[in-house]
Parts: structure tokens; sequence; C-alpha cells
């Protein structure tokens, strides 16, 4: 989904502010689409329940997530756009080390709210539900922090704070990691 994205953003970089919103609405919502569709099939051609069940339940309730994801990606864009359109270029300067420093001090604040997340079930979870087979689903066989929790310390807010920010500094490191690997 994100390579539709990028392929769509690149089709219109050179068109006008409103068309490269437009667009970006669109992929943002076609990629919660095309997951959720995956999603179905996968259920589907495991034999958790019929084809027929799983694509209309999952594209009806992730169409209206994928509206969602549209306004918050059109949101995040316009404030790219509006504090540095430099970035959004193909000859943008290599950033300096106190975004990547921002970036990580923001993702570890938002961590700060995890324990403060509804606790309604996501879009699969309420699908799975609704369609009777959420009590078929099996544990991974692995489960490093399971249900956003440190063991030991259960399901307290510190717990899922915790481990937030040990997610957080892991997709930090991978993705530094990748970068730098790719660099080279």
């Amino acid at each position: 989904p994100g390579f539709m994205g990028y392929g769509l953003f690149q089709m219109v970089k050179n068109q006008s502010r409103q068309v490269k919103l437009g667009v970006t609405a669109v992929a943002a919502w076609l990629s919660v689409m095309t997951a959720a569709l995956v999603t179905a099939l996968l259920l589907g051609f495991s034999g958790t329940t019929s084809l027929a069940l799983a694509v209309p339940a999952m594209l009806g309730v992730h169409a209206l997530i994928g509206l969602g994801e549209a306004l918050i990606t059109v949101a995040a864009l316009s404030f790219i756009m509006q504090t540095r359109p430099q970035l959004l270029t193909d000859d943008a300067p290599a950033g300096s080390g106190k975004w990547i420093v921002s970036g990580i001090v923001l993702a570890l604040l938002v961590v700060l709210l995890a324990p403060f997340a509804s606790g309604s079930p996501d879009g699969l979870e309420w699908v799975a539900g609704q369609a009777g087979f959420l009590d078929t689903a099996v544990n991974a066989p692995f489960q490093i922090l399971p249900d956003y929790t440190i063991p030991g310390l259960g399901e307290t807010g510190l717990s899922t704070i915790l481990a937030g920010i040990v997610g957080a500094l892991v997709v930090a490191a991978v993705t530094f990691g990748l970068g730098r690997l790719l660099r080279r």
C-alpha cells in the first residue's frame, strides 16, 4: 500500500497544492482499503471465515477508518508543505540530527498518551467479533510485548507506556539502520 501512495504522489508532484492533497487523500484511503482487502483474503483463504463474509465486512468498516487516515495524512502533508516544503523535492538536502532527535522525542511524548487510547476493538477485531470468529484466534508463537504490556508489570498505564517506548525505540533503530545500509 505504501508504494501505491508513493507512486500516486510522484505522478502529481508537479501539480497544484490542491491536486497533491486530493491525490494524497485518495492514496491514504486506498492504502487502508488495500490492507483490509488483503487481510480479508488471507482470512478467507486460511479457512477462518468465508470470503463472502470477510471481504464486505472488512472493506465496510475500513472504508470509514480510511477516511480518518486520509484526513490525518492530508493534515500532515499540509503541515510539511507549509513549514518544510523542501522535504518534498527530489533534491532535498540531508536533514540535521536535530530533526531526528525531535522526531524521537515527539514519538515518545505520543506514547505517554497510549494509556488513554480507546479500549474499543480495532477494525479487524470488530469484524471478527461480528462474524463470530474472534474466539478462533490463535496467539503468535512468540510474544515480545503481549497486548502492549511489559511482562511482570501487568496491564497498567506504566506498562503500556514502557512497551510503547520500547516499540518506538526499536522502530527508530531499525529505521536508522536501514537508512545507513541504503546510503552505502
